[in-house]
């Protein structure tokens, strides 16, 4: 799928130094991936989270980390549903 594929370059990317291009490719994946991979969109997340940090940009390095706790709550709640639907 696209969203995997553009996380991969992401992750070649960073390994390879270039911080500013694994965060294009990142940010691509993310709008890219299934709104119901709440899971992923936290794990992803975070990972933006320590490139921006790593790239001298705190502000935005927050704003992904807060985005990377909604998620892990909205996949909490998820998780919690597909329990109480399935006794």
């Amino acid at each position: 799928d696209e969203a995997a594929s553009l996380y991969r370059a992401a992750r070649l990317r960073a390994l390879l130094g270039d911080d500013p291009g694994a965060i294009e490719a990142l940010r691509a994946a993310l709008t890219r991936l299934a709104p119901t991979a709440s899971d992923t969109r936290a794990a992803w997340l975070t990972e933006l989270a320590r490139l921006y940090d790593a790239t001298g940009r705190p502000e935005d390095a927050r704003a992904a980390s807060r985005a990377a706790r909604a998620a892990r709550s909205e996949a909490r709640a998820a998780a919690a549903a597909r329990i109480t639907d399935h006794p």
